[in-house]
């Protein structure tokens, strides 16, 4: 081990396996660089014997897993929590108790969420990277609850009463699928509208997505303002959290059912396709950029007019 002074803070070096590595003790105390020091030799000596899942911290998995550009909500109070316990102690049991003591007075739905599902996409995408072991856990039961979706009456309803950008940004989602993080986040780089296409490098679910648009899409956002800034935001909105406020009052003033932007947009797209129009659950996945067919069989399946359809189908047959 070599220690060193450079500038005002202390920079420390050691070889592992003929791998030399130097880094700074980020202080200009000897005694707490040497203690720094010795902690990450010993880390490296211990990784190179027992592999690096044994000494990965979820602090650390964390880092890996923002490479990615993924979805960072949530995050926070599991940084909090476990950033320098070892992945390798943190089993699917901890992963629910630590749902039910972050979020006490919350329900299944919140602890599957907020909890269950970041911390699971964390592990596991250290675990792509061969950083560590996958890691499985089960899932809270959920009550299962009728979900409200957009329809076309709705979004026209709603754009008459919009700003034109916020009018087109309901539009879009309701027409695309698109989630309003994503779709606040389309720049006119994005944007083809020669060949009517939105593309998104990245979305929510780490994958690339080209969204097709109808003819009155293309009009909407032609129509939009871009103050000679080619890459500025399609929608002119910052995040999808300055959306929420003029929504309310949109809905507000055109007195309709208040439906969030994803009942609006994700779920009336899908609502659309699948029940109203009869699309096949594969191709209303692709088209909406669903990662697997699973949410939309447990989602979409039934009929918006049970009573209609079995009279049709059954009423006559005696």
């Amino acid at each position: 081990m070599q220690i060193y002074r450079r500038g005002n803070n202390w920079w420390y070096a050691f070889t592992v396996d003929g791998r030399r590595i130097r880094r700074s003790a980020k202080t200009p105390d000897r005694r707490l660089a040497e203690d720094i020091a010795a902690k990450d030799e010993w880390r490296h000596r211990h990784a190179a014997v027992h592999g690096k899942a044994s000494v990965l911290t979820f602090g650390e998995a964390l880092r890996i897993y923002l490479q990615s550009a993924r979805d960072n909500r949530f995050l926070r109070p599991l940084l909090d929590r476990w950033e320098h316990v070892r992945v390798a102690d943190i089993t699917p049991e901890a992963i629910r108790h630590a749902a039910r003591a972050i979020y006490p007075n919350c329900s299944p739905a919140t602890w599957n969420r907020q909890v269950i599902t970041p911390a699971r996409a964390v592990i596991n995408a250290a675990a792509e990277a061969g950083h560590c072991a996958p890691i499985r856990v089960r899932r809270f039961p959920e009550k299962k609850t009728e979900r409200r979706a957009g329809y076309r009456d709705w979004i026209n309803r709603f754009s008459v009463n919009a700003p034109a950008e916020l009018a087109a940004l309901a539009r879009f989602m309701f027409e695309t699928g698109t989630r309003i993080g994503d779709a606040v986040s389309l720049t006119w780089n994005d944007v083809d509208l020669g060949g009517a296409t939105a593309t998104f490098a990245t979305t929510k679910n780490g994958e690339s997505h080209c969204a097709h648009l109808s003819p009155g899409m293309v009009a909407d956002i032609a129509n939009l303002p871009r103050n000679g800034r080619h890459i500025r935001k399609v929608f002119g909105y910052a995040s999808r959290h300055t959306v929420y406020r003029q929504w309310r009052a949109t809905i507000e003033r055109a007195g309709i059912e208040p439906l969030t932007p994803h009942e609006a947009g994700r779920h009336g797209f899908a609502t659309e396709l699948i029940i109203r129009n009869g699309v096949d659950i594969p191709t209303a996945a692709k088209m909406g950029n669903w990662r697997t067919h699973r949410l939309l069989s447990e989602t979409y399946v039934h009929p918006e007019r049970e009573r209609e359809i079995v009279a049709k189908v059954f009423g006559n047959k005696r």
